[in-house]
């Protein structure tokens, strides 16, 4: 299968660190790809070793199944936080970089209403941290890329600039650009992730669609009693064919669910307090901080 963008066996080691080790990325064009990892995953390095900021150790990256310098004049990029000229507009940021990078000052406006700054007036050192951030991603426009790399670009936002940078991306990608995205936000990254990538420690873990990870998502029953070890005995004793376990403040069913009513007059029977007993979905969260390990 012929992927949009590939690395094989990509390594780049620092002195002693190896930031990126062996790994194997596959990304279909019209992707919206989400690149999860902890702190020192890896995450930006590999973000710019396909950007062509850092040369690998070794390994190779395919673009587009074309030769690399051209292939990155497709790609737009928004790595950490945007370098912005504070003092002036938004519009005279854009035609600066636009002048820099070779592009059409005609298009300024259509980008700008993209996201949504188009009537803003005020100097970019007056914006929120939001405002700053889709600048960022319409400087990413300036040269009509095919796909846009961005690492984190909702960190630190509020529910609204989440909100918003999300519809962009979403606009976007209906119209043809495909995304690679880190973000440690996971429940607002699955929101419109198609298909994801796990790193820990310089390593892909493994890759996998948002469809396949709905099914691995599961449901679970949480049950909380004024006594969780006697509960857990009793559900153990009784119910062989329930997996069960204690996990915190609650017992945790994993496995036969459809008992839960049954086991509920069961503790109720023994005598105990059953304050909480709910059929639960494990979140996108949940899942990866288990695939990472806790």
């Amino acid at each position: 299968m012929s992927y949009f963008i590939e690395t094989n066996d990509l390594v780049k080691q620092f002195s002693t660190k190896t930031a990126v080790n062996n790994v194997n990325i596959h990304v279909n064009k019209g992707d919206i790809y989400g690149l999860i990892g902890r702190n020192g995953a890896g995450k930006t390095t590999l973000l710019k070793l396909l950007l062509g900021l850092l040369e690998p150790t070794s390994g190779d990256i395919d673009l587009f199944a074309t030769e690399k310098l051209a292939a990155r004049k497709r790609i737009g990029s928004l790595i950490e936080e945007p370098g912005l000229y504070k003092n002036v507009t938004a519009y005279e940021n854009m035609k600066r970089f636009s002048i820099l990078y070779g592009a059409d000052v005609n298009d300024i406006n259509t980008i700008l209403e993209k996201v949504s700054l188009l009537n803003e007036d005020r100097p970019v050192r007056e914006f929120s941290l939001g405002m700053k951030q889709r600048l960022g991603l319409a400087i990413a426009l300036i040269n009509k890329p095919e796909v846009i790399i961005l690492d984190e670009p909702i960190n630190g936002l509020d529910p609204a600039g989440i909100r918003d940078f999300r519809n962009i991306i979403q606009k976007l990608n209906k119209e043809g650009v495909t995304f690679i995205i880190s973000s440690h936000l996971l429940d607002e990254l699955a929101k419109i992730v198609t298909s994801y990538g796990i790193l820990s420690d310089g390593r892909l873990l493994e890759e996998f669609t948002s469809t396949e990870l709905r099914t691995r998502c599961t449901d679970y029953g949480k049950i909380i009693t004024n006594d969780n070890a006697l509960a857990l005995a009793l559900i153990k004793q009784n119910f062989p064919d329930v997996k069960a376990k204690q996990s915190g403040k609650h017992v945790e069913i994993s496995e036969g669910l459809e008992s839960l009513g049954d086991i509920n007059k069961l503790l109720v029977k023994n005598n105990l307090t059953v304050t909480e007993l709910t059929k639960c979905t494990q979140s996108v969260e949940e899942y990866f901080l288990g695939r990472l390990g806790k």
